[in-house]
C-alpha cells in the first residue's frame, strides 16, 4: 500500500483527490496498464509481483513533487512493515524498496485495510484527507473478508480515498474496496 499524504502549503484542500485522479488518468499510465493487462491475459510475460512493482513505480513517478508517500507492505497474516514518509527527493529510495520486495507468506488484504487507521496519521478529517493506493493480486489468503474490512475503514476514516491497482484477473475483492 502507498499512503499518499498532501503537503498543506502546496495543495489546497479538495485538490488532493483531483491530483490523484489526474495521475490515474494520465495517458501514459493508462497505456502501461493496458499493456500489462494484455500480457497477463495472454499467460506470458511477468509474474504478478513484477506487474505490481511496475505499477507502483509508475504511480510514484506520476505523483506531484509536493506529495510525500509512505510504503506499507504486508507479508503474511498480521505482519507488516511501515517505511516513510518519503519526500519527492527520496523517491528513488522508495522505488528501490518496492523493487526489492519478495512475496512471502499469505496476503492479508482485509487485515491490511483494518490496520490502516493505526498506520495513517491523517485522513480523519476533511482538512487532512489521506489517499491510499492498494496494489494487490486481489486475493485475501488469510480467510478474512476484504469487502467488510473496506466498509469498516470507510466508517472509521470517512475522508480517506482508496484507489486500487489490480495485478491479477481476480478483481472481485478489489472492486468492492474501491467502491
Amino acid at each position: 500500500l502507498l499512503e499518499i499524504d498532501r503537503e498543506a502549503r502546496r495543495i489546497q484542500p479538495g485538490n488532493v483527490l483531483e491530483a490523484v485522479v489526474g495521475m490515474a488518468r494520465m495517458g501514459q499510465l493508462s497505456q502501461e496498464r493496458d499493456r500489462l493487462t494484455r500480457i497477463m491475459q495472454s499467460g506470458r510475460g511477468p509474474d504478478r509481483m513484477s506487474v505490481a512493482k511496475t505499477a507502483a513505480n509508475d504511480l510514484i513517478d506520476a505523483i506531484p513533487p509536493v506529495v510525500d508517500t509512505t510504503l506499507v507492505t504486508f507479508q503474511g497474516c498480521g505482519r507488516y512493515n511501515h517505511a516513510g514518509p518519503f519526500p519527492a527527493t527520496a523517491r528513488g529510495v522508495l522505488k528501490q524498496r518496492i523493487n526489492g520486495l519478495q512475496p512471502r507468506g499469505a496476503t492479508p488484504l482485509a487485515g491490511t485495510l483494518e490496520a490502516l487507521p493505526q498506520l495513517t496519521g491523517n485522513g480523519r478529517t476533511g482538512d487532512k484527507p489521506v489517499n491510499i493506493v492498494v496494489v494487490s493480486d486481489g486475493h485475501d489468503s488469510c480467510d478474512a473478508d476484504p469487502c467488510a474490512a473496506a466498509r469498516r475503514l470507510k466508517q472509521e476514516m470517512p475522508f480517506a480515498v482508496v484507489s486500487v491497482v489490480a495485478a491479477s484477473h481476480n478483481i472481485g475483492a478489489l472492486r468492492c474496496i474501491a467502491d
